[in-house]
């Protein structure tokens, strides 16, 4: 009887319901410091997103600027060919206004009208025969041309 009456080790010492203790604030502190670890790896997080965020927006304004370039360059490029085809669009309805003439006489005819407008022209600018390089040679063919409207009007 006196065995049964000794406490046991496990009965004296709250042995199970230390252990469960443990356990339970142990869960707790893992709770805890996996939450404070979280919460002290956001500013890290933050950082890194940033980062990647101003690299992307750097990058989209390259291309951007890439877009830009190109399209001015288009632009011009598309300014001077609609300047040439004007140019000669111009040339063609002055030949056809001076009517049909004789096969290899075309191009003279037109060099020869040129020649008499530039003569009669006062202005002091050359008027130069080069195709859609130079806009002085339409600014005397313009004014040449009205010089020979008012030319032909009876006065």
């Amino acid at each position: 009887d006196v065995l049964q009456t000794l406490l046991t080790f496990a009965s004296v010492f709250r042995f199970e319901d230390r252990v469960k203790s443990l356990e339970v604030n142990f869960s707790k502190f893992m709770r805890t410091n996996q939450s404070t670890e979280a919460f002290f790896n956001i500013p890290g997080l933050v950082h890194q997103y940033m980062h990647q965020e101003m690299k992307r927006g750097h990058e989209q304004r390259n291309l951007y600027k890439a877009l830009v370039e190109a399209y001015d360059a288009d632009k011009t490029i598309l300014d001077s060919y609609g300047e040439s085809s004007i140019l000669k669009r111009r040339r063609e309805d002055d030949d056809d206004q001076e009517g049909p003439s004789a096969g290899s006489d075309q191009g003279s005819k037109r060099l020869r009208e040129e020649g008499d407008h530039a003569s009669a022209s006062t202005t002091s600018e050359p008027a130069t025969g080069s195709a859609g390089r130079s806009t002085t040679g339409t600014q005397s063919r313009k004014m040449s041309a009205s010089e020979s409207a008012f030319a032909k009007e009876p006065v």
